[in-house]
């Protein structure tokens, strides 16, 4: 039986978002925690600040009518600001309750995370059974020391980080998402605008597995390195559950690596097949081509996969292995082979700036991007994100130009000053991508066929040419006179 936690309650919520970012749909990792906790008779509430109009109020309104006494926010990178602000009113407004951030960002920059004056302990890695012990010290008045998976500061300011917890092996064995305790439908029906292939029906995310196996330089390891997928019948009835309670007819699914496993992949391609329905399911993570066979192929498609992301970086080989990726390019134009006989859209993966990667070579992967099957790509900028490898390299090397400020990090504006491709031309390089790509005729043709690809690709054109704009106005303004 689950020990109830009297006199407890706690708040579980994600942060909003500044006005150029959109929420990515439904909060798949505090519905987790939510569930969690739930099943340990901790009395926990959640609320989604990232689709309110008003969070200030709305959080207010919670706070007066449930007096919660913890309230742990999740964020990404780009939501670090608006966290702050949620952290800082709850701290001004409710200075008893304690507040824990959680998420990737937390996960990948602990310490810096934990700095901060308004919050008091940052959870780390996966965050269920952390939170869980983390409100039972706290109710206990036990010390935090012996806590896995946290970070916070000590009275003496100092940030105290203890060791990263154990990592979940039987993912079976955790409580489905708490879908009860939200009401879906604004996350059903909502579009989502992740690249130019459009939402088309009752939508939800979904995360199978967690953890990835390779060392790209550039990646984060939030979930670790070993890879953990749930069970094909846990997945199948997750899937059954959304389609019939909620009529989702549309999964998007954001694992690391969802073909890490094929035969794992295909058993649930078979168990989708074999239950009737009819769905569209969009591989939004990214796949490595490595783990991909035609037999998946035909299943996928089969089991109503429309759109897959296929991480790629970069085309040049020194690259690749400098990046540890390790990715042969005629891997990839064998799995672009497949996914056009069997009618899979494709969305190429790149990266541009790279530490000692070459104007020559990044102009050679657009070479290759353009002239490749893929059907849409982003070009992103090299971005070094902390926690990561490249971040470590480009603080080593001087490279790193950011101030602390976390949500100037974006792939679409140079945050390092690289030898080999200053950071105008660097932007430059970056919009000549997206012109040479999208107006070869044949995918100019896809994108006037759809009115929402025109608009998703003028509006992103746009944007791009703003925040190039933008950037070169207050790099202009930074020179010396």
């Amino acid at each position: 039986m689950p020990q109830h936690h009297a006199g407890t309650r706690v708040l579980l919520t994600r942060a909003h978002y500044e006005n150029n970012y959109r929420a990515p749909g439904f909060p798949v990792g505090i519905a987790l925690v939510a569930s969690y906790l739930q099943s340990q008779g901790v009395l926990v509430r959640i609320l989604d600040l990232a689709i309110q109009k008003n969070w200030q109020a709305a959080l207010k309104a919670e706070m007066d009518n449930h007096a919660c006494g913890i309230v742990g926010i999740s964020l990404q990178i780009t939501q670090y600001e608006e966290a702050s602000r949620i952290a800082e009113f709850i701290k001004q407004n409710y200075p008893g309750t304690k507040v824990v951030f959680g998420g990737s960002f937390p996960s990948s920059a602990p310490r810096e995370c934990a700095g901060n004056p308004y919050v008091d302990v940052v959870s780390y890695g996966e965050g269920e059974f952390t939170m869980h012990h983390l409100i039972q010290a706290w109710e206990n008045g036990r010390s935090l020391d012996s806590i896995e998976g946290i970070a916070f500061r000590r009275p003496d300011g100092s940030i105290a980080q203890n060791p990263p917890r154990v990592l979940i092996d039987d993912l079976d064995k955790m409580p489905l998402a708490a879908y009860e305790m939200f009401d879906l439908e604004p996350y059903v029906s909502a579009d989502h605008t992740s690249d130019f292939t459009k939402k088309k029906y009752r939508c939800m995310e979904l995360i199978t597995s967690r953890g990835c196996p390779y060392s790209c330089i550039y990646c984060h390891s939030v979930f670790g390195k070993k890879f953990r997928g749930r069970s094909p019948q846990h997945v199948i009835d997750e899937i059954l559950y959304l389609h019939r309670t909620h009529g989702v007819v549309e999964f998007v699914i954001w694992d690391d690596t969802f073909t890490m496993d094929i035969q794992r992949a295909k058993d649930i391609c078979d168990l989708i097949i074999r239950s009737g329905i009819k769905i569209a399911i969009q591989l939004r993570g990214g796949v490595r081509v490595e783990q991909m066979d035609e037999e998946l192929f035909a299943k996928l498609k089969q089991a109503g996969v429309e759109t897959m992301c296929v991480g790629i970086e970069s085309a040049v080989w020194r690259i690749q292995k400098m990046i540890k990726k390790n990715l042969k390019i005629e891997k990839v134009e064998a799995l672009l082979n497949l996914a056009k006989k069997y009618r899979i859209t494709t969305v190429g993966l790149m990266m541009l700036g790279f530490p000692g990667e070459s104007l020559r070579e990044m102009k050679e992967s657009i070479r290759w991007a353009c002239k490749s099957k893929l059907d849409y790509t982003f070009f992103s900028i090299v971005t070094p994100f902390p926690g990561t490898e490249l971040y470590d390299i480009a603080v080593r090397e001087g490279y790193f130009t950011g101030d602390g400020d976390f949500n100037k990090l974006s792939v679409r504006i140079p945050n390092m000053e690289l030898p080999e491709a200053k950071p105008r031309r660097l932007k430059w390089l970056q919009i000549q991508g997206y012109l040479r790509f999208y107006c070869r005729p044949r995918r100019l043709l896809k994108t006037l066929h759809s009115p929402y690809s025109v608009k998703t690709f003028v509006s992103s054109l746009l944007d791009y040419f703003s925040v190039a704009a933008s950037y070169y106005t207050k790099k202009a303004g930074n020179q010396p006179h």
